[in-house]
Formats: C-alpha cells, sequence, structure tokens
C-alpha cells in the first residue's frame, strides 16, 4: 500500500485502523513518535537472511510466514500454522537473496 497525504485517505485509514484495534480492544495513548517503524528478519547462520519484512502501519504482522521462515531457517519441519490474517490470506513474504 502506498503512501498518500490525501486527507480523506489519511482519515480513512486512521478510521479503519481505529476500528481494528477497538475489535481486538487494543487501547493506546497515542503519544510517542507515530512514524518509526520496524519490521523482522529472520537469519539462518547457514543461508543469511531469509525472510525480512518491512512493518506496514496498520496491517497485520504476517505471522504465519514469520513461523514458516523461522521453521525453515532451523532446519526444522514446517509446522501447519492457521492464516491470521484479516483477509483470509497470508501476505506474501518479503524475501531476500542471500
Amino acid at each position: 500500500m502506498a503512501f498518500s497525504w490525501n486527507p480523506f485517505t489519511l482519515w480513512s485509514g486512521w478510521k479503519t485502523l481505529g476500528a481494528r484495534l477497538k475489535s481486538k480492544k487494543i487501547e493506546g495513548n497515542y503519544k510517542g513518535e507515530g512514524l518509526t517503524l520496524g519490521g523482522i528478519i529472520v537469519y539462518s547462520p547457514d543461508k543469511g537472511i531469509v525472510y525480512s519484512y518491512k512493518e506496514d502501519t496498520g496491517s497485520e504482522i504476517p505471522s504465519e510466514a514469520i513461523i514458516i521462515a523461522a521453521a525453515e531457517a532451523l532446519g526444522r519441519r514446517v509446522p501447519n500454522v492457521a492464516s491470521v490474517s484479516d483477509e483470509g490470506g497470508t501476505p506474501p513474504p518479503s524475501t531476500c537473496a542471500p
């Protein structure tokens, strides 16, 4: 999803995010730096970086893809995990070649 400074797009995004947080009973104080983003990197000693995820504010974390990447990095059998995405599917992983 590309970022837009359109005020209607910003308002719609915040409204959607607020509704999702409220449905999960998550509360916050909205203090601090709201523009700092994070991410997740799965690293294998043998293969290097095998998976990376760059945070997209307001989006669900692709938990299933991260669990699969971690299991593969450890050389273990990939667990059968259920999808946790709001859309009913797992977003495609952002992979990095070593």
